[in-house]
């Protein structure tokens, strides 16, 4: 029971980041997509975990989890898995360049002209993995 309170709390939380990256992609801001985009997905993926029974990594980094404990579970076919590893991975790894400058010392743009990869905007269709749980 607890498990899917708090899974359900994780997805309720995930919906309402969503919200907020559409907001800043409304607007431009494209780091805050990132940003955004990738807590959503990162939250949806561990509520799925916890609604599971699984325990889920202490980190942002969840592909490989993703592939071998949810594929136990088969709740998603391989190409579904790999495409959820691909979007929570890559947008772990954009968040912080998409935030501060890049090592080689590039200016960092202004809100509007950062630019952002596609999975920010796969991070914005986090629902994949929601129905899951429900």
């Amino acid at each position: 029971m607890n498990n899917i309170v708090n899974s359900m709390s994780f997805l309720s939380d995930a919906e309402i980041i969503l919200e907020e990256s559409r907001f800043s992609l409304e607007r431009g801001h494209w780091h805050r997509v990132v940003r955004k985009s990738q807590e959503a997905t990162e939250l949806a993926i561990k509520g799925l975990f916890k609604y599971l029974g699984l325990d889920y990594p202490k980190s942002h980094i969840l592909g490989k989890v993703i592939k071998k404990e949810l594929a136990k579970h088969r709740l998603f076919d391989k190409e579904e898995l790999n495409k959820i590893a691909f979007i929570s991975d890559s947008l772990s790894f954009d968040r912080e360049p998409s935030f501060y400058p890049v090592r080689n010392l590039t200016p960092l743009l202004p809100p509007g002209q950062r630019p952002y990869g596609p999975a920010a905007a796969a991070g914005l269709d986090f629902r994949i993995i929601t129905p899951a749980c429900r």
